[in-house]
This record gives structure tokens, sequence and C-alpha cells, in this order.
């Protein structure tokens, strides 16, 4: 379908005081109820750019078709008008004995991971799970907003009869009230599939309710055609030195008119594990002279934010050089079709690099906790680990194939791989003082960082007024 019977076919009116998702939903209605089994619908990509709306609208509107089954995703063809169920003809009509087989078990999994990529990783995993197995289906239950305090998840585990779910670290401390400890046998099993170590560090309570299925590090991502372009060389190798800044400041001279060379400036410090304690302020302030040698120079790092994921759009549109970022931003808003490559971001000296797991839980209400394990030890086999790479684009949890990702991904061997997940740590909640301090960096020290970039405040005053604020800002909250 042309650009032209795109714009046509789902038309939206924006004159209408009716919201463009609801127009956009009633459209498709139409257009799946006329067509035939397997015709495909436009990429969200291209339905977005044609239709003037953003890739979220457009993923809002076909969720409830996913849900429902009226359209499908399938590997290597998109999104398709999926087939009718057909009654089929009973036994005894055919002549046949009556010989029923047992009735299937199902499962269903309500799961808030509902990008394209995500998606597409999920109904793949459930496609094979249900084809290898005879006497048990998972059925997959996507939604877009899943509620985070305790109440209204119960309510919506209950009405909907779900049976697995994934877990988010914004939930309600009260989320052990809805899952249930993990089958032993499956805690068996995950200790012999050669999990990474780091996942359960610090995290022991989460381990006994929780399989990790992939994980992400915040990476630093450059487009590497205007990296060429701006005589940018053995760019990778250079970020794991920690080069970025100085990589910046070689070509601000360079760079074309609307394009920018680094993202949030506070990204800079917060995701590459700069914190503001008193045994870590010659770090911060070695990150602060740093950030200064380049405050003179023009656009060289936001000091400024318009929408949350701003600076993932400008890299996305080919107008930034560098963004740190974790891969599931940049798929938010869409996956440019510009080259570009990845590194986790820079370590810096005592820093460590928090790292967010995807996790799988077993409501109480299932009344299968057995069939459950076996669609998680599923989860863990080497075929769904290296979809875990390569659809969702994040990284697997068991270790050698988390390994093998990291080299395919980041050009990263064996030994680099080791050491920085050594170096790292996995998000358990904002009661931990690493994990409110990264928060900190992101949202409290903007005032700061503009002021530097301003020439308003030197480095060392940077240092004094953030770790100030910080002593302020962690004694009003009980950390562990």
């Amino acid at each position: 379908m042309d650009g032209a019977a795109i714009r046509q076919t789902f038309a939206l009116d924006r004159s209408s005081q009716e919201p463009l998702v609801n127009q956009l939903t009633r459209r498709i209605e139409e257009f799946v109820s006329r067509s035939a089994p397997g015709t495909r619908l436009p990429a969200e990509r291209v339905m977005a750019e044609e239709l003037g709306v953003s890739r979220v609208t457009v993923r809002n509107a076909l969720t409830a078709f996913l849900h429902s089954g009226k359209v499908i995703r399938q590997r290597h063809n998109g999104t398709v008008v999926a087939r009718g169920k057909e009654p089929a003809a009973g036994k005894l009509a055919l002549g046949l004995p009556w010989n029923t087989p047992p009735p299937k078990r199902k499962l269903r999994f309500l799961s808030y991971e509902t990008l394209p990529e995500q998606m597409d990783f999920w109904q793949d995993a459930v496609d094979r799970f249900n084809e290898q197995k005879s006497h048990l289906t998972v059925e997959l239950l996507p939604v877009p907003e899943m509620p985070q305090e305790v109440d209204p998840l119960r309510k919506l585990i209950e009405e909907r009869q779900i049976d697995l779910l994934l877990y988010s670290p914004v939930f309600d401390q009260d989320y052990f009230e809805i899952v249930r400890p993990l089958p032993e046998t499956l805690r068996n099993f995950r200790e012999e599939a050669d999990l990474v170590p780091q996942l359960f560090a610090g995290r022991e309570e989460l381990s006994r309710y929780l399989l990790p299925v992939s994980f992400e590090f915040c990476h630093t991502l450059w487009n590497t055609d205007l990296a060429v372009r701006l005589g940018l060389t053995d760019v990778r190798e250079r970020l794991k030195r920690g080069e970025k800044v100085q990589m910046i400041r070689e070509v601000a001279p360079r760079l074309p008119k609307n394009v920018w060379a680094g993202s949030h400036v506070w990204c800079q410090l917060a995701y590459h594990g700069v914190q503001p304690f008193p045994e870590t302020r010659e770090c911060l302030l070695n990150e602060l002279e740093k950030l200064a040698s380049v405050s003179g120079l023009p656009r060289t790092f936001f000091t400024t934010q318009t929408s949350s994921l701003d600076d993932v759009e400008k890299f996305a549109s080919g107008e930034l050089l560098f963004l740190d970022a974790a891969m599931t931003q940049l798929q938010w808003v869409g996956i440019p079709s510009f080259s570009f490559s990845r590194v986790p971001c820079h370590q810096v000296k005592d820093g460590k690099l928090i790292m967010a797991s995807t996790d799988i839980g077993i409501a109480k209400r299932c009344r299968f906790p057995e069939a459950a394990a076996e669609f998680f030890r599923f989860l863990l086999s080497d075929e769904i680990q290296k979809s875990v790479e390569t659809r969702k684009m994040v990284l697997p949890v068991r270790m050698a194939s988390c390994i093998e990702a990291m080299k395919n991904q980041c050009g990263f061997s064996a030994d680099e791989s080791r050491h920085l997940l050594g170096k790292s740590f996995f998000f358990r909640d904002m009661n931990h003082k690493e994990e409110l301090a990264q928060y900190f960096m992101i949202f409290e020290i903007r005032e700061e960082l503009a002021g530097l970039f301003a020439g308003r405040l030197a480095p060392e005053q940077a240092a004094d007024r953030i770790m100030a604020k910080w002593r302020s800002f962690s004694a009003e909250r009980p950390l562990s």
C-alpha cells in the first residue's frame, strides 16, 4: 500500500473533536472488516509518517485488534489480518467414534511490553511454545497501560483471569501480594541455567518470586555515517576509554547546522555511574571539569528538556551524533533508518552502572503453577534467549548467550563483558542509595549544570552545590 492509499484508507479529520486515536481505531476496524485474511497492514512507522501522527498513536490504535486476535504479527511479514475461526465439524457428524481429547490448560499472560520489537519477541516466543505443546497453551494479553498500584493491578488480574505477568520496578511494594513464589523445581532449574550472577545480588527477595528473561544497559549510541563525515575514527574504542567529551570537543567546530553532538548533559553523569557521595567527590569534580571544557562551544550538550524523549527523537532524525539511552527508549520513537552503533555507557572510576531486567511472575490465582514453570523454562532455552538479542535487541540472561550478544551488539570480548557485568548491578528499588542517587543526578541537578555551562559556576562550585543538595535530598528518605 503506497502513501496515497494509506492516507485515503486511514484518513483522519483534524477538524473533528474526536481524538485522532479513536478515529484511527475506526479506520483500522473498517479496513480489517473488509480485508481478506493475510492482508498486510502498513508498518507502524510508515502509517505514522503518512498520517502525520506519532507511532504511539498508531500503536495504541492497533493494540485492541492485537488483543482481540483480529490482527496478528507474523515473523518477516509484519501485522496482518487474522483468519477467522471456522466451526469444526463434530466427530459424530463425521461418523467417527466419540473420543474427545482432554482440554488444553490455558495460561493467560499479561504483558506491558507493547513496543513493536517487544511484541514481536513475545508473540514469537508464545507461538513457538504453543506449537511444541499439545497439553498447554499460553495466551498473550498486551496492555499499553499497566496499573502501578497493587489494588487496580489486582482488579485487572481478576477481571482478565491472569496467570502470568511481567514485573516492573515502578509497581507498588505490595506487588508480592499478587504473585506467588516460584515453584522449587523452577528455582533449581534456574540455578543450573548459568544465569548472569549479578541478577540476584541484593535482589534475594525478588528472585524468590520472579524469573528474569532479559536485561539492558544504558548505551552510548552514535550515528556512524555522521561520525565518518566529521572525521572521527576508532569511535568504539575511544568510547570504551571514556573519551566522548574529548571527541565532542574535536567535532564541535565542524558540526552541520541544526546538528548537536551530545544528548542531555545530566545523562553524561548519571548514566556513566557518577554519584554525589563524599567518597566519590573527586570523580564528580573530574567529570564536571570535562563538561566545563566544552561549555563554551555551540551545540555540545542539551541543558534543557522539552519532552522526556526529545534527545532520542533528535537522534532518530539524524540530528544528534551521540545519544545516551536504553535501546527501549530508541524503540519507543522508532529505530532509525541510518547506520548506528552502540556500546554500554563508559563506567567512570569508582562508579557502577545500573542495569534493568525484565522479569516475569506467577499470579497467586494461577491454577497451574507447574505449567507456568514449564513456560518459564522455555523462556530460558537457547532459542528464546537468542531471540532476546535478535528481536528485542536487548541482552539475554543466560551468561553464555549474554556474552555472545555483547560481542555481536557492542564488539565486546568475553573478558570485557564479564568485567563490565562485575562492576554493575541490577535495579532493586528507590529505597537503595545508588538507585536514588541516579534519580537525583538525572532530575535534581539541572540548575547546577545549566550554571556550569553558562559560566556562572566553576566546576568546584557546581560540585559543592550538587553534594550539598544531595545531603538534603537523601536525608528526607529512609535508605537501605
